[in-house]
């Protein structure tokens, strides 16, 4: 293919990621091979460990205060805002520790601190991601982390920073766990997979607080001080030093768009009598990162105009990869070996934000935030947004009415059922590693609307409202999966961290505008609402799907199959 703006990439990804002799996480071209790692890393390292490690992290220095009712019932019991407490003013509920019902609100209400502060600082995690790189993001947010523990720990009368300690553990939580999310760059092929682990490790934050305040317990004669002292030297220190030397120090960008060239050939081609040629390199993609070899860049042999240059054709394979959105579309394949003005133009486009991205660093300052802005002016970008609001809406607004809509046994069979959104994690993640993240989406749009109807007509069924909140816990825990698998699909990884941080905010909002309706007895007029929302967005998703199935993407590979393409002389 003859453009200018093929040969502008060519010059470009052969004086940087393309270019013989990177560090190990760098890709490699030479003589005819290429290895695609996506992560500069001190030492190799085998994947099963890291993640292992990853995970430690994200279950025991994170969002511990998840955990929240013991995670505040070690907070009063430490004498926090007693003196707010007046002699003979005893709460209403016997099981409350609290020694007044003052303080018992003065504890609840900082519940909302952590959580606003949660999903505002996903902006400033995602950023210090993309900027800072994976182990100076971590260490931030470990320091944070760390402070938010010591302010609960010697929080007085006199010294009052309980709103300092609980906005601290909340913007502490993205910034720790948004690195982590960097193990699927070890696992090309399993990328939804890996990062579902890590959010349901995330998610089993929550038994931390709770395992503490049942040895407190026991152990009645301890200091509040003192458990968390422990906890701090024996648990938090190691882990989080562990976590922090072994996390990356920046991302290798133009390894992971290699790699998504890589994952989106990697299918059956078919050859001139309709028989399907798999690919060299699908088990090696299959192997963790430590064990992989140099992968030959040929995609497979083309002698004939007839066939995509040895890419993939749609096929029925179980995990197509049209169906993940790495520019799938065996016409939009064809369109890269035409010679006509629009692919030129493509390329051109590609060549273009590659350029920008190539001044100076080209994964750093100005030219990364051009690119930020040019994704916040995409469609599909404002879609997830409005997704993730209505999700997170959902998620807030159900489990506080559901004791006064529907049943006080249905409530406590919904707190029974939460601790299940890891597994249920896990295997959502492993589903969308075949499926894709929009379809996994639309079948969580239907579902929303089946939960909402069935408690807006069926709630004196019991047996069904049971059945309901079984699956309603089964979609939430995909919440905090898609916005992950959507980003990593859609859009380059220069800034995966701020798009993420975007969907964060777009969730943040939902839970805040779902406060007021809480109050409201009107359940079944705010269901059926929320039933018409879930089904505009059920045709925005599939929109989004269909033009996934067409090619439809904002990775900027064109131009590194290009490459790929003059390294192998495919005309």
């Amino acid at each position: 293919m003859s453009s200018t703006g093929g040969g502008s990439v060519v010059r470009l990804l052969e004086k940087d990621s393309l270019k013989p002799g990177l560090k190990e996480g760098g890709l490699k071209s030479v003589s005819g091979k290429v290895k695609p790692l996506g992560c500069v890393a001190r030492w190799r390292m085998n994947p099963y460990v890291r993640l292992v490690i990853y995970c430690l992290a994200c279950l025991f220095t994170s969002c511990l205060y998840f955990g929240w009712q013991a995670y505040s019932a070690m907070i009063i019991k430490s004498g926090a805002y007693a003196w707010k407490c007046d002699p003979g003013s005893p709460t209403e509920d016997p099981d409350d520790p609290a020694s007044c019902l003052e303080q018992s609100k003065a504890v609840s209400g900082l519940y909302s601190l952590a959580n606003g502060s949660e999903f505002v600082c996903a902006a400033v995690a995602g950023v210090m991601l993309d900027t800072f790189g994976p182990q100076v993001t971590a260490s931030i947010g470990e320091t944070l982390h760390l402070l938010s523990i010591l302010c609960l720990i010697f929080a007085t009368e006199k010294f009052r920073v309980y709103t300092l300690a609980m906005v601290l553990a909340g913007a502490c939580v993205n910034i720790i766990c948004f690195p982590a999310l960097t193990v699927m760059e070890h696992w090309p092929r399993r990328q939804a997979l890996a990062v579902s682990i890590i959010v349901g490790c995330q998610s089993a934050a929550s038994v931390v607080a709770p395992m503490l305040n049942a040895i407190w317990k026991k152990h009645p004669d301890w200091r509040f001080r003192s458990i968390w002292g422990v906890w701090l030297v024996v648990v938090w220190l190691p882990v989080s030093a562990l976590y922090i030397c072994c996390l990356p120090r920046k991302r290798d960008y133009g390894a992971l768009l290699a790699t998504s060239v890589i994952l989106r050939s990697d299918e059956p081609a078919v050859d001139f009598d309709g028989n399907p040629i798999k690919r060299k390199f699908s088990d090696e993609l299959d192997a963790p990162r430590s064990e992989r070899e140099d992968l030959e860049t040929g995609f497979g042999a083309s002698t004939s105009g007839e066939r995509t240059g040895g890419y993939s054709t749609p096929s029925n394979h179980p995990r197509s990869e049209h169906a993940r959105s790495e520019l799938g579309s065996g016409i939009e394949m064809a369109r890269l070996r035409d010679t006509s003005v629009s692919t030129a133009a493509a390329v051109e486009e590609d060549a273009a934000a590659l350029e920008e991205i190539g001044k100076g660093d080209r994964t750093r300052g100005k030219a990364q935030w051009k690119l930020f802005i040019r994704c916040l002016q995409t469609l599909d970008i404002w879609i997830m947004a409005a997704f993730c609001g209505l999700l997170m809406f959902q998620f807030a607004y159900y489990p506080a009415v559901v004791k006064d809509a529907v049943s006080m046994s249905v409530s406590d069979f919904v707190g029974w059922l939460t601790p299940m959104q890891g597994p249920f994690s896990f295997v959502i993640g492993f589903c969308m590693d075949y499926t894709g993240t929009t379809l996994v989406m639309f079948v969580m749009g239907v579902t929303l609307i089946f939960v909402n109807q069935t408690c807006a007509w069926a709630s004196e069924n019991e047996s069904l409202m049971r059945f309901t909140a079984v699956w309603f816990i089964f979609i939430q825990s995909a919440t905090y999966n898609i916005k992950y698998t959507f980003v990593n699909e859609m859009y380059d990884p220069f800034n995966f961290g701020k798009l993420v941080g975007v969907l964060g905010i777009a969730g943040g909002i939902g839970v805040y505008c779902s406060d007021p309706l809480v109050k409201s007895t009107e359940y079944n007029t705010i269901l059926n609402a929320l039933t018409g929302v879930a089904a505009f967005m059920l045709v925005l998703t599939g929109f989004v799907f269909i033009r996934q199935m067409k090619g439809v993407t904002h990775k900027t590979v064109r131009a590194v199959e290009q490459k790929h393409r003059q390294v192998n002389n495919v005309d």
